[in-house]
């Protein structure tokens, strides 16, 4: 906007709200700040509404967004492909383990060497997973931002609907601080 009006003022603002006209500039300025006003307007009911109705906000943005994003973005092909070379051995950590305060069992089991926990899965069987990967266990969800992938695990409890735990919106991010369920990569 700042541009607009420093380089040639009248034909610029003109041309955008009248489709030209420059001798009509009061009306083109009139036109030009009524709009900046309802803007203005339009963002701080907006503003003070979704702050007052977090949830319901929430569920009609979701409602609205999700078959949209659904419909644009699921069938999608990923369209990288990489060499065995390209992969690397180690695996990154994005976070710290948990202090022990946050989880005594998880800090009993590293003292004993993860003596007590039992893990059977293929690839895994007869070598320990190291700590740098989220020993014992760790959750990757390869269609989730990392926000959104746990590390350490405490436990695994299989629902049959997610609406029927917490505040029924997907998890504690989506129940308290009203993230959408979507977040996908």
């Amino acid at each position: 906007m700042f541009f607009v009006l420093v380089v040639h003022p009248r034909e610029n603002l003109t041309n955008i709200t009248l489709g030209g006209q420059p001798e009509r500039l009061g009306l083109a300025l009139a036109i030009a700040a009524a709009a900046v006003v309802l803007v203005v307007a339009l963002n701080a009911w907006a503003t003070w509404f979704s702050l007052r109705n977090r949830r319901a906000v929430q569920v009609a943005l979701d409602t609205f967004e999700a078959p949209i994003r659904k419909l644009a973005l699921h069938n999608l092909a990923p369209g990288q492909h990489y060499k065995e070379s390209d992969i690397s051995p180690y695996h990154w950590v994005n976070g710290a383990p948990p202090k022990p305060e946050e989880s005594p069992e998880y800090h009993r089991l590293l003292q004993d060497g993860w003596r007590d926990w039992r893990l059977e899965v293929g690839g895994l069987v007869g070598q320990p997973l190291p700590l740098r990967h989220g020993a014992p266990l760790r959750l990757r969800v390869e269609t989730q931002l990392g926000y959104k992938m746990v590390k350490y695990l405490r436990s695994i409890e299989l629902i049959q609907d997610y609406r029927t735990e917490g505040d029924g919106q997907g998890g504690s991010r989506e129940d308290a601080q009203f993230f959408g369920r979507g977040a996908e990569i």
